[in-house]
């Protein structure tokens, strides 16, 4: 039984605005109730979330994009607070995430001689997808931080994302490299989309937007599902 969302127009939607949605709240919740509890409560929903997900058995949209959304908080967090702690430069952790994701699929192609999304059908293949999805939104994160503001504007990480698409679609391109590129490419683009609106209509009215439009995309492809 399949265990994930299909990767469709609408997986990457729902993926770019649960980045959009949540690049402030954290931090806030950081400035008003401290890091301890802040940090604790989002390993415990991380592990509410996956326990949930894995119990599951197959895909349901109301379990499994909620742990997109925890996976997505607890990946850019583990980039901030390694930023924030051990005080390195954002280029060096993104380096370093870079280097694990690329030994997590490794990792996966050797013992399950298959990185296709369309066969993460057992509890092992999605444990390794939802560790390379936590390291691939700590990585966007880290990218985001070392690039946003500085050299690469919004348009350019919609060119690397446009660019990476075609090169699946017209050339032959790696679906898996492609699939974890923009998994990646997607966060920084996400981020850059919420901070460009939130300059002319602010940062909450902006991620709350971002929510809404979420749960409207999940909710028309559940129906979508549960018609066909």
């Amino acid at each position: 039984m399949h265990r994930i969302a299909p990767v469709t127009i609408w997986f990457w939607l729902a993926k770019t605005m649960i980045t959009g949605a949540d690049v402030d709240w954290p931090d806030y919740l950081y400035r008003h109730l401290g890091q301890v509890p802040v940090t604790a409560g989002i390993v415990l929903a991380l592990v509410a979330a996956l326990t949930t997900q894995f119990r599951a058995r197959r895909y349901r949209p109301w379990v499994f994009w909620p742990t997109v959304v925890v996976v997505s908080v607890a990946g850019t967090e583990l980039a901030n607070g390694v930023y924030d702690e051990l005080h390195l430069p954002y280029l060096m952790i993104s380096i370093a995430c870079l280097v694990v994701l690329v030994a997590l699929l490794i990792w996966w192609r050797i013992r399950e001689n298959t990185l296709s999304l369309r066969h993460i059908d057992t509890a092992r293949r999605e444990r390794l997808y939802w560790a390379a999805s936590l390291v691939a939104f700590a990585l966007g994160t880290a990218i985001g931080h070392t690039f946003i503001g500085a050299t690469l504007p919004l348009a350019t990480w919609t060119v690397l994302l446009a660019g990476i698409a075609i090169g699946w679609r017209c050339f032959g391109l790696n679906a898996a490299l492609a699939f974890w590129a923009c998994y990646v490419l997607t966060r920084p683009f996400g981020t850059s989309v919420a901070l460009l609106l939130s300059k002319n209509l602010g940062q909450w009215p902006v991620s709350a937007a971002f929510a809404v439009a979420v749960i409207v995309v999940l909710a028309l492809t559940a129906r979508a599902r549960l018609t066909t």
